[in-house]
């Protein structure tokens, strides 16, 4: 391994001075996505929520615009054209005409007559409810005859009458966000539209019939809406077939209830003989007996004393007679020899009860016939629940069938007496000729009840709310990530600072001492010691602190324990706290102490000496570490927060500098900076440990990503 220096960081620059590290690039993977995604999840659902609640705000006050559509034909044939003669030879209706006719048809169905007269039924204030702007005109004086203009105008604005191409249809149209109100005027426009023709072009002769053909037929409507509301309400399709069924229902329920009943006693008896059968039985019989005089286990002395002279011989041939393996092969002999002087009993004696099988198959019994109880139980209370609705049912025809009768005398009279009417009126309406026949000349194709379309923009402003969160919340944690100071992964340091991660040790309790910190340790101990400074191990490492809150006293206080008391090594480390047992000696401002652990020395700095003191050469630092690399193998230097200056100096007077990133704490431009303040100062980097690394996704992400 090599260490880094300032050409290193820049650029593949490989002149004297400058050893070049390959630090591999690392691309952005899908993992580094989730992990950013988990680290940044407020932020990314806020922003995400932003443009949902919205879209949800604007869905939920838009308002759904029902269409009901109408159609018209208008029939412009010979007879219905209003020309003269209509009985004499000749040809049809000229298409001008017919056009004419459709379009006047148009303009009766828009007029102000018609709109009014629908708006009077329907109620103006029903169907465009007074809007705050209404209310303060009204207060401020206007008159009660603008608001009706109003209300025209609003209706002709929601009202559309075209002719379809081609043909003598019209199509009508009217959108309201009420859909039965949307209905309702179409279908009084219609109506009203159809009056108003039948005013232009009635005859008043047949008036008195028309209008109680109409009572009558209002009656009837009345009477079979009743009939059918009658029918809808008991539930009824065939009244004679409904009381049959109901009927048969219910004596099809007492029948299984009866059928339940007796299974029911019947379980209670087999299940009060099956527990007195299991008290009599005993739970265990005797099975079998047996005597035997085989040779027991452990009784092959003969065999292993062959195998053990056999092994004794392949030992002599390969160590010296008094070799440790031979005398305990010997040993061994010994005791198989005893063995088999001393053969152990050969007789066997075995008994054996097993459980009784009568008693098992009494249990299961008795667990059966209790699961079938109790299903039964819940049966006849079905039973119980189904008879009681079944009963209802009846008496509910019944009472049905008797006001379905009063309802049918009635509806037979209306019939008789409407069917008389209509044929008064039909013999009148002969009598009368062509004006008659103009004002029948357009026919109802469709209702407005028939054809309602429905368009709402819930769907698509959630739909919208949706995609714009999805945007918002991935350009929200991009934004995050990119304008995110700090690291979260060692990927993040290493494509920042252009230097490999050494170790990487999370943060877990215990610190650096638990188990899965323990292991990282050791690895950063090994690759430390394969750094080679000059054909030689790397003696002298500077621990510099970015913004890792003194993980970097903590790091170098591990590494010197492991270097000193797990790898044997004489181990300086500078600016712990480790306790001491005696002070040892004072080198040079350098106040050196003797701890409990073996090969670890500690040591304390003044403020004049020539290692931290500013106003002395930068070659005095070197020589005094210089000094002590010939007393120790290793020396660590990790101050707590060191100053900008003093990294900078000791960069110059050490081999190597490592750096201690920590997640979440380490800011990205300091750490970039004090890698070029080191680089610019002449030292080299050997690279970087990220601490306190936490995991923002769950275990089975990481095995798979």
């Amino acid at each position: 391994m090599v260490i880094a220096t300032h050409r290193d960081a820049h650029g593949p620059d490989n002149a004297a001075g400058g050893i070049r590290v390959s630090v591999p690039a690392r691309h952005f993977t899908v993992r580094d996505l989730l992990a950013a995604a988990a680290y940044h999840r407020r932020v990314i659902v806020l922003a995400a929520l932003v443009p949902v609640v919205a879209a949800i705000a604007l869905a939920v006050f838009s308002r759904i615009q029902y269409t009901s559509n109408g159609l018209l034909m208008v029939l412009v044939s010979r007879e219905y054209s209003g020309t003269q003669g209509v009985t004499d030879n000749g040809p049809a209706v000229l298409s001008v005409e017919g056009l004419k006719s459709v379009e006047a048809e148009v303009l009766i169905l828009e007029s102000a007559e018609v709109i009014r007269a629908t708006l009077a039924d329907i109620g103006s204030q029903a169907l465009f409810p007074p809007s705050l702007a209404s209310r303060w005109s009204v207060a401020l004086g206007r008159d009660a005859g603008s608001n009706e203009d109003a209300a025209l105008q609003a209706f002709r604005e929601r009202l559309r009458a075209s002719v379809q191409s081609g043909s003598n249809v019209i199509l009508v149209g009217f959108t309201h966000p009420d859909r039965d109100l949307a209905v309702m005027a179409m279908d009084r426009l219609i109506h009203h539209y159809l009056a108003r023709r039948k005013t232009l072009f009635d005859n008043p002769t047949s008036a008195i019939l028309t209008s109680q053909v109409e009572h009558l037929e209002t009656r009837l409507r009345e009477t079979d809406g009743a009939i059918s509301e009658e029918m809808t309400q008991a539930g009824i399709i065939d009244l004679a077939q409904d009381l049959t069924l109901a009927a048969n229902q219910a004596d099809s329920i007492l029948d299984r209830r009866r059928q339940a009943s007796e299974r029911r006693r019947a379980i209670d008896g087999q299940l009060a003989q099956a527990e007195k059968q299991r008290a009599a039985l005993h739970d265990t019989v005797f099975d079998s007996r047996q005597r035997s005089n085989e040779a027991v286990p452990g009784s092959n002395a003969g065999d292993l004393l062959v195998q053990l002279r056999t092994e004794r011989e392949s030992l002599i041939r390969r160590y010296a007679p008094g070799h440790p393996l031979i005398r305990e092969v010997d040993a061994k002999i010994a005791v198989a020899i005893d063995s088999a002087k001393h053969p152990p009993e050969r007789s066997t004696w075995s008994e054996r009860d097993v459980r009784n099988p009568s008693a098992d198959f009494i249990d299961n019994m008795v667990v059966s016939l209790n699961v079938e109880r109790d299903a039964l139980d819940r049966q006849m209370h079905e039973l119980d629940a189904q008879q009681e609705q079944a009963q209802r049912r009846v008496d509910s025809l019944r009472n049905a069938e008797t006001r379905l009768r009063v309802l049918q005398r009635e509806r037979t009279v209306l019939t008789d007496t409407h069917g008389e009417y209509v044929k008064r009126a039909e013999a009148a309406r002969i009598e009368e000729t062509a004006a008659a026949v103009r004002a029948s000349n357009v026919r109802v194709i469709q209702s407005g009840r028939d054809d309602v379309v429905a368009r709402h923009l819930a769907l698509p402003f959630i739909a919208a709310g949706l995609l714009a969160g999805l945007l918002s919340g991935a350009a929200a944690g991009v934004c995050a990530a990119e304008l995110r100071p700090g690291f979260i992964r060692q990927q993040d340091a290493e494509r920042a600072l252009r230097l490999p991660a050494l170790a990487v040790l999370a943060d877990a309790p215990g610190g650096f001492d638990a188990p899965q910190n323990r292991q990282a340790l050791l690895s950063l101990v090994a690759r430390l010691r394969d750094i080679d400074v000059g054909g030689e191990p790397l003696s002298t490492l500077q621990l510099v602190d970015i913004g890792a809150a003194g993980d970097n006293v903590r790091l170098t206080e591990a590494l010197a324990v492991e270097l000193g008391a797990g790898r044997g090594l004489r181990t300086l480390a500078i600016g712990v706290s480790v306790p001491v047992t005696q002070e040892i000696e004072s080198y040079d401002g350098v106040r050196i102490a003797q701890t409990a652990i073996p090969g670890l020395d500690v040591a304390s700095v003044d403020a004049d000496s020539p290692l931290v003191s500013l106003s002395a050469p930068p070659r005095s630092a070197r020589d005094l570490l210089a000094g002590l690399r010939h007393r120790y193998d290793v020396i660590l230097i990790g101050f707590p927060a060191p100053s900008i200056h003093l990294t900078r100096r000791l960069a110059v007077a050490v081999e190597a500098s490592l750096l201690v990133v920590r997640a979440e704490q380490s800011r990205g431009p300091v750490a970039t900076w004090s890698r070029d303040n080191i680089f610019d100062a002449g030292g080299g980097i050997a690279g970087f440990v990220f601490t306190g690394r936490k995991f923002y996704l769950p275990e089975w992400i990481y095995r798979w990503l």
